[in-house]
């Protein structure tokens, strides 16, 4: 898809999941999330096209010009100056910082799906591989900072209750979409390179027996997210908002399919 034909998708996925936030915080989470999904899309589709500009990314974080030298895909030229020099306009410095390092995995971790598209199975041994894959390309930190922008939540004042919250809220971001992408990807599509795949590879069980078991753990993580806030009421509502409309993007957006499946 074009970056014209995302930004409809990325702008209502930020008012859903981010209610509460300004104008300009809106914007930059869309601007964000459009050349996110735009890379995305191209290791996914044409690998080739943007596996150089991923491989010599660290080099050129090392050399100082991560901003300044030029990319093969116009978009990771787009996307880099984005997230590296806007982010602290809008979050404290433990927030850009979660955004910087978030993004950096993920685009590490587009290279293992650009490499091997057909997934990787890893042994019964290797248990914790397909977490830590799908931590590496979801990106879910940067979204859970995006939740906290520093003119709600001065980081000064905030940061110790909301810091403690971070893995859970990672973890639903991540395994909630996985579920309700599966119908999608996996039935009337052919993804193999997925985390419900891959756990069920590993494991050797069936999907849906991952689907149900992550259904349960995720309900639960949820209700501990909220308990967690209870001592600040903006922050509860704010995470209440997010995960509110973070379901209802997902069942109301064609991308997903789920109406086929009467959801």
């Amino acid at each position: 898809k074009t970056l014209r034909q995302m930004v409809p998708l990325t702008c209502a996925s930020t008012d859903f999941t981010y209610r509460h936030h300004s104008l300009e915080v809106k914007a930059f989470i869309s601007i964000f999330t459009t050349l996110l999904l735009s890379i995305d899309d191209t290791v996914q589709r044409m690998p080739e096209e943007i596996l150089p500009d991923l491989e010599t990314l660290p080099r050129k974080l090392g050399m100082g010009v991560i901003q300044t030298e030029k990319y093969q895909h116009p978009n990771m030229e787009r996307f880099v100056k984005h997230f590296t020099l806007e982010s602290p306009k809008h979050f404290g410095p433990y927030g850009c910082a979660a955004i910087v390092k978030s993004t950096l995995d993920t685009l590490m971790g587009y290279i293992i799906e650009g490499k091997y598209p057909e997934g990787i199975t890893a042994s019964v041994s290797s248990a914790r591989f397909p977490r830590y894959l799908r931590i590496k390309t979801g990106n879910s930190e940067a979204f859970w900072a995006f939740l906290w922008p520093e003119y709600l939540f001065p980081e000064e004042t905030h940061l110790k209750l909301l810091i403690p919250t971070a893995p859970d809220i990672v973890e639903v971001i991540d395994t909630v979409n996985d579920i309700l992408s599966f119908y999608k990807e996996s039935v009337v599509g052919s993804e193999e390179n997925t985390y419900i795949m891959n756990c069920a590879r590993m494991k050797g069980t069936t999907p849906v027996e991952e689907i149900r078991r992550e259904y349960k753990r995720q309900l639960e993580l949820i209700n501990d997210i909220r308990k967690a806030l209870t001592e600040n009421e903006k922050a509860r509502a704010v995470w209440d908002t997010f995960i509110h409309g973070y379901l209802r993007w997902h069942l109301n957006m064609d991308r997903y399919r789920l109406d086929e499946i009467g959801l």
